[in-house]
């Protein structure tokens, strides 16, 4: 599902639309039509928080379209009010910054003690105050290669 938009008589109009496979070829339809202003299906429930109008979802719904974490918050955001969307920038992409780092720190308990040693060498150089890295950074490694290397004990 994503946002897809056409010129129609000058004016951009707005679609959610969604891709699909038809044998050997992918189609596209046209899911909802947003018109001219999406932002007229965000209603600002008061301070930073905001939801997309039900009348989107149960369209979807009626189509057997299943909304899966965030997609119609991703689909909306760049007509979100600018001054919520500073607000909750950190939060939206908290999700995917976990995951990241989780799937990080499985590589780094799979690592030999050895594949650690020359890859806390490799970022150590990079980070170093002396060599015109982060002083802050460089400590937080440091620490993380600590714990790691006790757990390989």
């Amino acid at each position: 599902m994503y946002l897809s938009q056409e010129k129609i008589k000058g004016a951009t109009h707005y679609y959610i639309r969604e891709s699909y496979q038809d044998g050997d070829t992918f189609l596209s339809r046209d899911l909802f039509d947003l018109g001219t202003d999406p932002a007229e299906y965000i209603i600002y429930a008061g301070g930073n928080a905001f939801y997309i109008d039900a009348a989107v979802e149960a369209h979807l719904d009626n189509l057997g379209v299943t909304l899966q974490g965030t997609y119609l918050e991703d689909i909306f955001w760049r007509f979100l009010d600018p001054d919520i969307q500073h607000a909750l920038e950190y939060f939206r992409h908290r999700e995917k910054r976990l995951q990241k780092e989780n799937k990080s720190k499985e590589v780094l308990k799979k690592m030999s003690r050895q594949e650690l040693v020359r890859l806390f060498r490799r970022k150590a150089q990079e980070l170093h105050p002396d060599k015109g890295g982060n002083h802050e950074k460089f400590v937080d490694l440091t620490r993380a290669y600590h714990v790691l290397l006790k757990m390989k004990e």
